[in-house]
């Protein structure tokens, strides 16, 4: 578990107005336990609950576009492969169109069953 402690994510952030997927600069880094804070926190729960809510694919694109990014690889100095600083040696999956909250559920059950498999959900 001390190998968890030495993880390092860079976020970013809405920038100068460049916000979501479009951001490539990074405005933080933070160890695993700041991620799972930041995670967790009152604005991304809201942010969360409004992107399933969303009552359309734009509404929820337009949500999503607000939301900040992380990557779980390591550090970067720029959103680019190339320009990766530190490796965590993770590899992330994102499933999207799942159906419901069970649904999800059930995926993550059965992924948290593969050897050598992390999971960390709360």
């Amino acid at each position: 578990m001390n190998k968890i402690k030495e993880l390092r994510f860079t976020i970013f952030e809405t920038l100068n107005g460049v916000s979501g997927a479009f951001q490539t600069t990074p405005t933080q880094t933070l160890n695993f336990n700041e991620l799972i804070e930041y995670y967790n926190s009152l604005e991304n729960k809201k942010l969360s609950e409004a992107i399933l809510n969303a009552p359309t694919p734009e509404a929820k694109n337009n949500l999503k576009s607000k939301r900040a990014y992380y990557t779980p690889y390591g550090t970067f100095s720029t959103r680019k492969n190339a320009n990766i600083l530190d490796k965590n040696n993770i590899v992330s999956i994102d499933i999207d169109e799942l159906k419901d909250k069970k649904e999800a559920i059930a995926v993550r059950n059965k992924l948290a069953t593969f050897k050598g498999v992390f999971k960390y959900w709360r």
